[in-house]
């Protein structure tokens, strides 16, 4: 019995031993590529890309990270004894049509050569935040949403990367942060679309290691 739990034992830290964290970058050969999508393939863990299109995960030997970006040709990495990757990702030229799904689903048609781009909401060169979520990443899966503005009345929808909808919240009188239970989530990366007094506020990505 001992032995049996011994060989468990040095068979546990063996594992533990092999997680390292994997830091790197996300271009398409000219331009960083922010909130770009990183995900472990065995364990669904995600994180998402930095305004300088840097990253870090943790991650095993032989794991697969699967990189994603609107609009790109996603990209899987296996992981060797390198613990710093430089991606690059290619515009999906196959892509036809687009769907933004949200509290209104637009749609964008592509030509060969086009692709979809996020981009930040400016004014004066400075990006206009309104909303904060944290703490982001949530090892719990509670997260607080602050708007910095007063509203009326304010919806929340939670959905997955596909776009199901996981959760629907409406408030009313916000004056204080939100609170966000995601602990009853699998691990991963969620969005989250807000609708406040009519407007409709930049999607934060929530992410549950």
């Amino acid at each position: 019995m001992k032995l049996k739990l011994l060989l468990s034992l040095l068979l546990l830290s063996s594992i533990i031993i092999k997680a390292q964290t994997i830091k790197g970058i996300i271009t398409d050969g000219e331009n960083k590529l922010e909130d770009a999508n990183i995900i472990v393939k065995s364990t669904k863990k995600g994180t998402t890309s930095d305004a300088n299109g840097e990253f870090k995960i943790e991650a095993i030997k032989n794991d697969t990270l699967s990189i994603s970006y609107l609009g790109y040709s996603t990209k899987n990495i296996v992981i060797t004894d390198k613990n710093y990757v430089e991606v690059i990702l290619k515009v999906d030229n196959t892509l036809d049509e687009v769907v933004l799904i949200g509290y209104q689903s637009t749609t964008y048609r592509c030509c060969y050569s086009c692709f979809v781009k996020v981009t930040k909401i400016t004014e004066n060169n400075k990006a206009i935040v309104k909303s904060k979520l944290f703490p982001n990443p949530s090892s719990t899966g509670v997260f607080s949403l602050q708007l910095l503005k007063n509203y009326n009345q304010v919806e929340v929808q939670v959905t997955n990367l596909s776009g199901q909808i996981l959760q629907q919240l409406q408030y009313k009188n916000v004056l204080q942060p939100l609170n966000l239970d995601l602990s009853n989530f699998n691990s991963g990366i969620y969005l989250i679309n807000i609708l406040a007094d009519g407007e409709k506020l930049p999607v934060k990505k929530a992410i549950k290691p």
